[in-house]
C-alpha cells in the first residue's frame, strides 16, 4: 500500500500517467456518478463512472482531484475533505493509474453545475447493479460499498 492507497487487482504493469477521481455521496448516502459522453474520442462513452480526470505535471493527486471536481461540477472541495481509497491499473494502452478518493463532504444536486459528461445522477446501492459502469472502476465501487456496509 502506498501512502494510504490500496491497490485492487494486478497493478504491476501500471504506467506513469495518473488519474484522480472522487467518490461523492449526497446526504441520503446515494453515490454520485457521471454518465460519460458517447463520442468516439471519449473512452467508455455511455458508461457510468466517478468524476475526475488526469493529473497534470507538478500536481499532486489531491490537487488534481480538487481541480477536476471544480472543473466538472463547479464544487470546490478542500484537500482535507478527501481520503485516499483505492487504485487500479486502467486497461487502456498507456495503462494509467486510476486513483480514487472518497470524500467526507456530502453534495447536493442543486450545487452541481455540470460542465463535463452527458449527465449525472445519485444512485442507491440497489440501483447500481443495473448500470453499465466502466469495468475497471467496478471493483473500486464494490470495495467502497462493502466498506460502507461494515460501518
Amino acid at each position: 500500500m502506498m501512502d494510504g492507497w490500496e491497490p485492487i487487482g494486478d497493478v504491476s504493469a501500471a504506467g506513469e500517467q495518473a488519474v484522480a477521481a472522487v467518490i461523492l455521496e449526497d446526504a441520503d448516502g446515494r453515490v454520485l456518478l457521471q454518465l460519460r459522453d458517447s463520442r468516439p474520442e471519449v473512452a467508455w462513452g455511455g458508461y457510468w463512472s466517478f468524476f475526475g480526470g488526469g493529473v497534470e505535471v507538478g500536481e499532486s493527486l489531491t490537487e488534481a482531484a480538487c481541480r477536476e471536481i471544480e472543473e466538472e461540477l463547479d464544487i470546490a472541495l478542500k484537500p482535507d475533505e478527501l481520503e485516499p481509497f483505492r487504485w487500479v491499473c486502467s486497461p487502456s494502452e498507456t495503462r494509467p493509474r486510476f486513483y480514487t478518493f472518497r470524500s467526507t463532504r456530502t453534495v447536493r444536486a442543486d450545487e452541481i453545475r455540470l460542465s463535463e459528461g452527458a449527465g449525472f445522477a445519485f444512485f442507491r446501492e440497489e440501483q447500481l447493479d443495473a448500470l453499465a459502469v466502466v469495468p475497471f472502476t467496478e471493483p473500486i465501487l464494490q470495495a467502497y460499498l462493502a466498506e460502507r456496509r461494515k460501518a
